[in-house]
């Protein structure tokens, strides 16, 4: 399959496994972002994860807005592809040729999954086009236990370049790795 097919399914699969149960109220863990403008809390059930087999790596992170069934997402990926290389604290982005990373922000109510990284990034070069806002996350630090670092970029409606777009800005986490 396509790895540029392969990772958003992966993407979904990872994120959506994980079963919305209370309100992370601990104030201590946060995933926040400013979505076009507006301040929001995707600190329900807010969590990181670890995907390790052989030299194949992906840190997983995000977290729901609140407990209903048509609560907005947030998350992102971090996979070692091609390079199997260790993930550690520092910055990936879209442009990077060692990591493939994907951000995603969902809005169930309105069926609307927008996409940022290297597969949107992919894309819009095969388009000869060029994203000016590009996704870019900083890890400051990563350990088994803690994750923490901010994110940002323009997300475009199912990862077209030629589509709706919303903008992340401020994006922080400090997560507790699952």
């Amino acid at each position: 399959m396509n790895r540029f097919l392969f990772l958003p399914v992966l993407f979904s699969i990872m994120f959506f496994s994980c079963s919305k149960s209370s309100d992370s109220s601990n104030p201590q863990y946060y995933f926040n972002a400013t979505v076009n403008g507006q301040k929001v809390a995707f600190n329900t059930n807010a969590f990181a994860q670890w995907e390790i087999n052989g030299d194949f790596a992906a840190l997983m992170a995000g977290g729901y807005e609140n407990n209903s069934q048509d609560s907005r997402t947030a998350g992102f990926v971090i996979i070692n592809l091609p390079s199997k290389k260790q993930i550690t604290a520092g910055a990936y982005n879209d442009s990077g040729d060692e990591f493939e990373v994907i951000g995603s922000y969902n809005i169930p109510a309105q069926e609307k999954d927008y996409q940022s990284g290297t597969t949107l990034s992919a894309e819009a070069e095969r388009m000869g086009m060029n994203l000016p806002n590009k996704f870019e996350l900083i890890i400051t630090s990563v350990s088994d236990n803690i994750i923490q670092g901010s994110f940002s970029g323009d997300f475009y409606l199912e990862a077209d370049p030629m589509a709706e777009k919303v903008t992340i800005t401020n994006g922080s986490f400090r997560l507790k790795v699952l």
